[in-house]
C-alpha cells in the first residue's frame, strides 16, 4: 500500500490535475522530446520538508524514466562526495584544470569515448555531427532543428543539471550527464513524435564515428575545422570569456587523435584544412 500522502484521496485529485495541466513530462520537454507523464513528483520531497499537498508550481510532471534520474541524481540519493581540484569540464568531458589527477587524456578517453550497450537503430532521421570544441557542432545542429527536433548534446545536459555556467560545469555531474545522454539516445529507437534528432559528439577517429554510425544509423556531419580557427572563435565565444587558454591543448588533441578513412597512409598532416564532409548511411537504400 502507498505511504501517506499518496494514499490520500487529496493527493490523487492533486496529481489528476497536475497532469490535467501538465500532461508531458517537463525534463523531457526541456530536450525538445515529447514524451507522455506518467509521475507526479514533488520538487522538495516531503522527506526533506516539502509539503505534502503543494501548489501546482511545487509538482513536475514526469515520465517514468526522468523520475528514475531524478530520484537518483536529486537530494533523495544523498550527498555527492568529490575530491578537488574540480574546477569544471569541457563538452567531451575534459577537466578544464590541466592539474586534475586523472589527467587530460584520460578523462578525454573515459567520456567521449563512453559507448553504451543496447542502443538500436534511430526511428526518426538522425543527423550525427562530430568535431573538435570550437568547430561549430551545437551551433550547426541549432540552425538546422526544427521546435520539434531533438539536439542530444553533452554540454546542454550538463547545463539542465547542474545549473551551472556552460563550459565551467564541476566534473561532479559528468557521470550524471553521459548516463541521461545515454538514456536519449536509446530512447530514439522508439521516438515518434520528433522530425530529427542532432546527436553532438567529438569523435575524432574514424573508428568512433563509424562506431556511432552502425549503433544510431543516421548520416555524419564531420566539422575538421583546423585548430587555429577552433581557437579563435573559442577566444570571441562570449560563453567561455577568459577560457581559450584552456582549450588549447584538447582541441590540438582532437586533432592529434583524427583519423579519416580517406587519408592515405592513416596520417593527418595534409588533412589539417577546413572541411565539412557529410558521410551517409552505408546502408541507405538506393535511388531507382
Amino acid at each position: 500500500m502507498a505511504a501517506w500522502p499518496y494514499s490520500t484521496a487529496q493527493w490523487q485529485r492533486l496529481r489528476l490535475l497536475k497532469l490535467q495541466s501538465e500532461p508531458l513530462c517537463q525534463e523531457c520537454r526541456s530536450f525538445g522530446r515529447i514524451v507522455v507523464a506518467r509521475v507526479v513528483d514533488h520538487v522538495v520531497p516531503v522527506k526533506h520538508g516539502g509539503a505534502a499537498f503543494p501548489a501546482l508550481s511545487g509538482l513536475r510532471s514526469l515520465c517514468w524514466r526522468c523520475h528514475s534520474a531524478k530520484t537518483a541524481r536529486g537530494i533523495e540519493a544523498g550527498p555527492v562526495r568529490t575530491s578537488k581540484p574540480r574546477r569544471g569540464c569541457d563538452a567531451d568531458g575534459r577537466p578544464l584544470d590541466a592539474a586534475h589527477p586523472w589527467g587530460e587524456r584520460r578523462m578525454s578517453e573515459g567520456a567521449s569515448r563512453a559507448r553504451p550497450d543496447g542502443l538500436e537503430r534511430s526511428a526518426v532521421p538522425l543527423t550525427i555531427i562530430c568535431g573538435p570544441p570550437g568547430s561549430g557542432k551545437t551551433t550547426l545542429a541549432r540552425e538546422r532543428a526544427k521546435p520539434l527536433d531533438i539536439v542530444i548534446d553533452l554540454d546542454d545536459i550538463l547545463v539542465k543539471l547542474s545549473g551551472e555556467p556552460r563550459y565551467a560545469v564541476s566534473k561532479r555531474w559528468l557521470a550524471q550527464a553521459l548516463e541521461l545522454r545515454n538514456n536519449l539516445l536509446q530512447a530514439l529507437a522508439t521516438e515518434r513524435a520528433a522530425g530529427h534528432a542532432f546527436f553532438i559528439v567529438g569523435a575524432p577517429t574514424h573508428e568512433e564515428r563509424q562506431w556511432w554510425q552502425d549503433q544510431l544509423g543516421g548520416d555524419v556531419i564531420l566539422l575538421a575545422v583546423p585548430a587555429g580557427e577552433c581557437l579563435r572563435r573559442i577566444a570571441e565565444d562570449a560563453d567561455r570569456k577568459g577560457m581559450a587558454g584552456r582549450y588549447v591543448r584538447p582541441v590540438h588533441e582532437w586533432w592529434d587523435r583524427f583519423t579519416d578513412s580517406e587519408v592515405s597512409g592513416g596520417t593527418t598532416e595534409n588533412y589539417k584544412k577546413s572541411l565539412i564532409s557529410e558521410t551517409p548511411r552505408t546502408d541507405a537504400p538506393k535511388e531507382d
